[in-house]
């Protein structure tokens, strides 16, 4: 038996495009991160922030949704008065869960680029002790620039 059928992203899709808060998750997440990209192409931003901003909106959105969802339960279940404890504990759950899943998405970005200029540190570290074996042929050359995302 197949646990992972090559169809399965494909259900998976079908089956969220049929919901609407993930319809809207998707949509305001586009919002979100296409006015960034329109800022850092007018370089109102760099890369760095626009990174960091990117794993907030993403953080937000979902756990935005998961706490909205978790709130929607609890007030309904919980609350002597349903529909109004739905609405309210959706509203109260959707609010924390943006605030959390933002500061979740930039700790999650600053922390992989903290650990990719950590891999890319000995190789720049071989490069520089390689530079200074080597006298370069012209005053005043200068290495080749770092990559960067």
């Amino acid at each position: 038996m197949k646990l992972l059928s090559p169809k399965l992203p494909e259900r998976i899709l079908k089956r969220l495009s049929k919901h609407p808060m993930a319809v809207l998750g998707v949509a305001t997440l586009g919002l979100k991160v296409g006015r960034d990209a329109a800022n850092l192409k007018q370089g109102k931003i760099d890369s760095p922030e626009f990174r960091k901003r990117t794993g907030g909106h993403v953080g937000s959105v979902g756990l935005g949704a998961a706490g909205s969802y978790a709130g929607l339960t609890l007030g309904v279940f919980l609350s002597p008065v349903p529909v109004l404890g739905g609405l309210l504990g959706g509203f109260a759950g959707g609010a924390l869960g943006e605030l959390l899943g933002d500061k979740l998405g930039q700790g999650a970005v600053r922390k992989a680029e903290q650990l990719m200029k950590k891999s890319d540190a000995p190789a720049a570290e071989a490069t520089e002790a390689e530079a200074g074996e080597a006298e370069p042929d012209e005053p005043g050359m200068e290495p080749p620039p770092r990559r960067s995302l």
